[in-house]
């Protein structure tokens, strides 16, 4: 009778958890990977995909803190990311490190069998509350790899913290804003022509200078648009390369400790390249 005690009541908390979306030790997914398979078929826009965090995961995340801006990038097999040291270096709570490392390492294999890859580009970065995004820093993402025909995306997920921002254009705004992106972008390709030294302090400032510049005409385009922000249970897929269809985003005003990730998943010979350009 005991036994049975115990199971009723274990089983109606598990049920009261299912009923608020939240699970007990991550047993269920963490992403719906069919949607997501479904949605990379045939990929004309961004997407935004829910989050399943358990209590523990949430608790963890919660606890966790940062206390300076830092950046942890990986290159290489997805059952080879382990950010676990990283994490831990930043807390004395070894158990909520572990938590997340474990995770992300979840997430990560969700997203490639999703995408059907095995190697992966991962940035994972802290973020200390600052005034640098209070103007946001509208851009679209290049492309990640030297292939054409190709859909180039990323995912992303902000853990902690104020959410990315994108926006959604008409064609007529779409086409207005592409004009003047393209200027900025052949400013900064002449400032790189000039200098060939991304170190040389004359080719910071100038380039510096753009970004200055850009960002207020941005701003001033872009501020009566339908600006989205996610929120920590909401996962983006967003398109990168192509000017007509790569999203539209920015970080958002960092008023309090942020943690960014994110993956770019493809081939091992494509994520080799990409870390000799991004290294």
């Amino acid at each position: 009778m005991e036994y049975y005690s115990k199971y009723i009541k274990y089983k109606n908390k598990y049920l009261l958890l299912k009923n608020n979306k939240v699970y007990i030790g991550g047993a269920k997914n963490i992403l719906n990977v069919n949607k997501m398979k479904k949605y990379l078929k045939n990929i004309n826009k961004y997407k935004i995909f829910k989050i399943n965090y358990s209590k523990n995961e949430l608790d963890a995340i919660n606890n966790y803190d940062i206390y300076k801006n830092d950046h942890y990038r990986f290159f290489g097999k997805n059952t080879e990311f382990n950010p676990e040291q990283f994490l831990s270096d930043y807390s004395n709570l070894p158990k909520e490190s572990q938590i997340i490392s474990d995770f992300l390492k979840k997430l990560t294999l969700e997203v490639t069998n999703a995408y059907n890859l095995d190697y992966v580009w991962i940035d994972i970065r802290f973020r200390l509350p600052t005034n640098e995004y209070d103007i946001p820093r509208w851009h679209q993402d290049g492309m990640f790899f030297k292939k054409d025909n190709y859909t180039h995306t990323k995912f992303l997920l902000v853990l902690k913290g104020e959410g990315t921002l994108l926006v959604d254009l008409k064609k007529d705004k779409q086409k207005e804003f592409n004009e003047i992106y393209e200027k900025f972008i052949n400013d900064k390709k002449n400032v790189f022509e000039k200098y060939n030294d991304t170190k040389n302090p004359n080719f910071q400032q100038e380039l510096k200078n753009i970004m200055n510049t850009e960002r207020p005409v941005f701003h001033e385009l872009l501020k009566n648009e339908n600006i989205i922000q996610l929120k920590n249970n909401e996962s983006l897929i967003f398109i990168a390369g192509d000017e007509n269809l790569a999203t539209i985003h920015s970080e958002p005003a960092i008023k309090s400790k942020r943690i960014f990730f994110s993956i770019v998943p493809g081939t091992k010979e494509d994520i080799k390249d990409l870390q000799k350009r991004r290294e």
